[in-house]
């Protein structure tokens, strides 16, 4: 038969269990600035050195292949047939 003893440290012990879980699982929506942050950054990442090191300021610059993620109005400026690689 179980003693009072041994309930009471049951239930105590599940309380504890329950307000660590609930802290954990609530705490990430509780301290969530904005969501979405991390996931795809690879959907962020810059085209070609040139625009890097132009800082993305490529939009008004026609005469290269990776003008085409930036202005791709600028394909009818192409004088050769180019490609580029993108690791």
């Amino acid at each position: 038969m179980i003693t009072n003893k041994i309930k009471f440290n049951l239930i105590f012990i599940h309380l504890i269990l329950f307000i660590f879980i609930f802290i954990f699982t609530f705490s990430e929506i509780t301290w969530a600035k904005s969501s979405g942050t991390t996931t795809a950054n690879f959907l962020k990442s810059e085209v070609g050195s040139r625009p890097v090191a132009m800082g993305g300021a490529f939009v008004a610059i026609a005469d290269d292949i990776n003008s085409l993620y930036y202005n791709p109005s600028g394909v009818g400026q192409y004088q050769r047939t180019r490609s580029n690689f993108y690791v």
